[in-house]
């Protein structure tokens, strides 16, 4: 949970690449914690790779264990299709 909250303050300052590395260290700890892939679609999505982005929100829903985790799951895909239609 640290660090998936570490990774959300790092996306709002911009610090993307360190964003990812705290999504990551959060898979690695719990590789069934639907929100460190919910963050990582993101910065994905915020590096350009919306596909992978998906991929990793698709794999977010399949962890969603409550309605909280499924609702980020939701607004993670919105913000994924936010991208795209923001894209020049």
């Amino acid at each position: 949970v640290q660090h998936v909250d570490n990774g959300h303050k790092l996306m709002a300052y911009g610090k993307i690449d360190a964003a990812m590395r705290e999504f990551k260290r959060s898979m690695e700890l719990d590789a069934g914690y639907a929100p460190a892939y919910v963050g990582l679609g993101i910065v994905y999505g915020m590096k350009g790779d919306l596909d992978r982005g998906r991929v990793l929100m698709e794999t977010a829903k399949t962890l969603a264990k409550n309605e909280e985790e499924k609702k980020e799951v939701e607004m993670g895909f919105e913000r994924l299709d936010y991208m795209e239609k923001s894209k020049p």
